[in-house]
């Protein structure tokens, strides 16, 4: 019974380290495709919000065998939705992060900081 008490804060360290790692790797991929949509002029935060799209949505398959997996080995077999769509949206934070630092690194403080403020200015 003691492991399915920290069963919510492993899993959920899992899920984040899987979206970053995976979106971190991901983009390092594509440095080449990203590169020659920079030199067409493309906005890059169109094509991240892309990439974030496709991949949040490709991450719940893992996520839910992970899930699916755990939980049968714990004996718990009432809560598989409410941690697949948990662990799913940790993943997807994690992703977010992962997209935030290869932009940080791309862009530099100084375009990540001013696009960032000039958001949540119109937000207001």
């Amino acid at each position: 019974m003691d492991c399915l008490q920290s069963f919510p804060f492993l899993a959920a360290i899992v899920a984040l380290f899987l979206g970053m790692a995976s979106s971190v790797t991901e983009i390092n991929k594509e440095w080449a495709i990203m590169r020659r949509e920079r030199l067409l002029k493309i906005n890059f935060t169109i094509w991240l919000a892309s990439k974030f799209v496709t991949l949040v949505a490709a991450n719940f398959i893992p996520i839910a065998i992970y899930t699916i997996v755990a939980l049968l080995l714990l004996g718990v077999p009432e809560l598989y939705l409410q941690y697949i769509l948990f662990l799913w949206l940790v993943s997807s934070v994690g992703r977010v992060i992962g997209f935030n630092v290869v932009e940080f690194l791309i862009c530099g403080t100084k375009g990540s900081a001013q696009r960032f403020f000039r958001w949540y200015w119109y937000r207001s």
